[in-house]
């Protein structure tokens, strides 16, 4: 039925958008070739579009329909009476079984019979308006029956076709993103069909939105003629025992109960949820502002499409099924508290959370359908018998809400003062009918599906930053904004962007492959690694290097032992890059392999780096081979890395970069300061003799002295007399003699010239470490204070 396949009620309601349809149609055909699958699939975009716009005209609960209803004089209970009708129809489908899927050319059966079902459901417009009003009730449900019999003659044909063309690997992720492009297309029509309704005079509002719903349905069929159609092999049987064989797989049958159980609670309620608004005796808002509430709920089917595409091709349907039909029960309930005071907050909020639900729910029970049917051959089958479970709940829903409105006419019942009428109690009976599908979620069946709770523990992160950035990612064009959202979506350090970065990874735009592979580092998430591990043997060397920083970004230590194998690298840069990223990480293993790298033969472009890197980890064995070889290290700027990085081991962080990089009379300050501080540390230590304490005192205001009158000759002896008493110092923390270790061997290769400026600052720097740590008698070191210390 088209109209089915416009909504999301039936099975049959997928989208997809055009990006990426070559790579879903990559090695799966049937018989076409993968551009005619992705033809097909951008075809099957365009009719699905086409029929949105024909879809308010045939769906008797949406705005359009019960609108003209309500207009030529239908009650609610035949409105409902109605909907209930039109829902029984797809049990037509166990007899178009037999019937149809004898034709030889299936899609112009499918075509043909499906002209009738547009033209018998457009002419209810002309029924309504020329029939007598004793007669408008039966001639619209005449033509109702004549075109949803029609419709769904081609359903089972038509679900084959669709379930044979979409590539299994990416079926949850297409029919999410299909759905997004009708939701999209419906929202607009709908706001325009509703501008027409309210600005024309009747019955001229209701002829043009219902004739240009027609011509929608049949240029969807124009379409549907042009889409290719896959070679299947032919269904053998044609018995009664044939059609009942899916019964047998005990996950399709726990699949259509919960259907069946949903389907009937939903649309118990939703069945009058357009009647509450439009009708007289109830809210009567306008079609502009029913229109408004409905696109609010269109609105978030796409995102409801989007989202639940994606987590449910991650991590399963049944997850994603468990935690949206428990917030579903409550929309419902919420249009029982909802009164002509206070339905401008409770209608939006209803209409959020069920269009999230609904799209979830319906793009998961697809997929897990599809997951169902056998691929590659004519299955009809399991469609016509999910066709006859969909008409139960569908059919039955409003057919016992409208008994009950019936019963419930002259009912008023009064609760905390709240008054509440036949219909809102319509709504509370509908509220309880939803706890038998969330049960039954619960036995839905499906191989390799995650659990609810982990599903659920992927929205963490900043997801207001992920839905923006992913946003902009779906518009973006160009490659530098692309890559700049992708390393947003990075640091929104949410799991649910993990499936965009990767995607980034297979990118054009070597751009955006980096920036995938730098945002999958900054996201901190496991589901990152393998990815990143696999890209250190990309044939380009730029996105094996971007690779390696971003393992160390990533922090993983299963990242360590892929970054080892690059220290010895032919390439110089992956070098480097694999060991700062190492020092990201640390651990034994890491801090291990870069103490062992320094050991060997001197590399003055790597040198520096593995140092660095290696200061990082904490491991104070670096002191002696950094300074040991610091001498071969002309540049100034590769000595002042090697220094700061024997800073930074030293519990000083980059105070070294800091004091060197400032002006001569900042800097003078900064050390002046900091020498005050070491004189006021060394002045209460508790370790060593007396006499020790006291020459590191006096020893300290004199390297203080020096330092203010620029006497280095002066300040070089003190250093050392001061370096030889700490060692000196039994019981002191390691990294105390550390400290005075490499003041010695600094002092024994630095000359007159460095010491002035280069010396200077690495002394003052070493000395603060010392006194830092001695000051605290072993136990706890006190905090690097920021500034170098100021």
């Amino acid at each position: 039925m088209t109209s089915l396949r416009c909504n999301v009620i039936s099975p049959e309601n997928y989208s997809h958008n055009n990006v990426g349809f070559c790579e879903v149609a990559k090695g799966y055909h049937l018989g076409l070739s993968p551009q005619q699958v992705a033809r097909a699939l951008r075809y099957f975009v365009i009719m699905g579009a086409l029929w949105a716009i024909y879809g308010p005209n045939c769906t008797v609960a949406g705005p359009v329909l019960s609108g003209f209803c309500l207009k030529v004089g239908l009650s609610d209970s035949q409105i409902a009476f109605l909907v209930s009708l039109t829902g029984l129809m797809g049990a037509s489908q166990l007899l178009s079984y037999f019937l149809t899927r004898r034709a030889r050319d299936k899609r112009r059966m499918m075509v043909g019979v499906g002209v009738w079902e547009i033209t018998f459901v457009s002419l209810v417009v002309l029924a309504g308006i020329k029939l007598p009003p004793p007669y408008r009730f039966y001639g619209i449900a005449g033509l109702l029956v004549l075109g949803f019999l029609f419709g769904h003659a081609v359903s089972p044909a038509w679900n084959s076709w669709m379930s044979n063309i979409i590539p299994p690997e990416v079926r949850s992720a297409y029919i999410g993103r299909r759905m997004v492009i009708l939701s999209a297309v419906g929202i607009v029509y709908l706001f325009v069909a509703s501008r027409l309704l309210d600005i024309l005079a009747f019955p001229l509002n209701f002829l043009v939105v219902f004739g240009i719903g027609w011509v929608g349905g049949i240029g969807g069929y124009v379409v549907a003629w042009l889409t290719p159609y896959p070679r299947v092999e032919e269904a053998g049987g044609y018995s009664l025992r044939d059609l009942l064989r899916p019964l047998r797989e005990r996950a399709f049958v726990r699949l259509m109960l919960f259907a069946a159980a949903w389907l009937t609670a939903s649309m118990m309620a939703s069945a009058f949820y357009n009647v509450y608004m439009l009708s007289e005796n109830y809210l009567h808002l306008s079609y502009s502002t029913v229109a408004l509430f409905t696109n609010i709920a269109l609105l978030m089917t796409i995102v409801g499409y989007q989202v639940s595409g994606s987590l449910a091709q991650r991590f399963g349907s049944k997850p994603v099924i468990e935690l949206l039909v428990v917030p579903a029960a409550a929309v419902p309930l919420m249009w029982m508290l909802t009164t002509s005071h206070n339905y401008s907050l409770m209608i939006p909020i209803a209409s959020v959370i069920s269009g999230l639900c609904s799209a979830g729910i319906f793009v998961a029970m697809s997929s897990l359908l599809y997951k169902i049917v056998p691929q590659g051959r004519e299955v009809p089958e399991y469609f016509v018998l999910w066709a006859a479970i969909s008409t139960i709940g569908t059919a039955l829903g409003p057919l016992i809400s409208g008994v009950l409105r019936s019963s419930f006419s002259s009912w008023q019942l009064s609760i905390l003062g709240m008054q509440f009428s036949g219909m809102q109690l319509v709504f509370a009976v509908a509220t309880m009918t939803m706890l038998l599908p969330i049960v039954l979620s619960y036995m839905l069946e499906e191989t390799e599906a995650a659990s609810p709770m982990y599903v659920l523990g992927q929205f963490r992160g900043n997801l207001f930053s992920l839905a923006y950035n992913f946003a902009l990612y779906a518009t973006a064009k160009e490659d530098e904004k692309r890559a700049d959202t992708l390393r947003a979506l990075g640091r929104s350090h949410s799991p649910l962007a993990v499936g965009v970065l990767l995607r980034g990874l297979q990118d054009s735009s070597p751009t955006v492959r980096q920036s995938a592979l730098e945002a999958l580092g900054e996201s901190r998430l496991d589901e990152g690694l393998g990815p990143l591990v696999d890209a250190l043997d990309d044939e380009e060397l730029d996105i094996r290097v971007a690779a390696a920083e971003a393992l160390g970004k990533l922090r993983k230590p299963a990242g360590v032992a892929p970054l080892i194998k690059r220290l010895h690298s032919d390439d110089l840069h992956l070098r480097n890059s694999a060991a700062l990223a190492l020092g990201e990480i640390g651990g034994p293993e890491a801090c291990e392999a870069l103490y062992q790298a320094l050991q060997e033969p001197f590399d003055k472009h790597t040198f520096p780096t593995l140092v660095d890197a290696a200061s990082r980890t904490g491991d104070l064995r670096i002191v002696t081979p950094a300074l040991q070889r610091l001498p071969m290290l002309q540049s100034p700027v590769l000595r002042m890395q090697v220094l700061n990085a024997v800073g930074r081991v030293l519990g000083e962080r980059n105070h070294f970069y800091r004091l060197r990089v400032a002006d001569k009379l900042g800097r003078a300050a900064l050390v002046e300061r900091m020498m005050a501080r070491i004189v006021r540390l060394l002045k209460t230590v508790k370790l060593g003799t007396p006499q020790q304490r006291q020459q590191m005192k006096a020893l300290a205001r004199q390297i203080a002295a020096a330092t203010a009158n620029g006497d280095t000759a002066a300040l070089r002896s003190l250093c050392e007399e001061l370096a030889s008493v700490v060692l000196s110092i039994p019981d002191a923390l390691p990294v105390v003699y550390a400290g005075a270790h490499g003041m010695l061997m600094y002092l024994q290769e630095i000359d007159e010239t460095r010491l002035e400026d280069e010396g200077l600052v690495f002394l003052t720097v070493a000395l603060t470490s010392i006194a830092r740590h001695l000051a605290v008698g072993g136990n706890k070191a006190e905090p690097a204070a920021e500034g170098g210390g100021a």
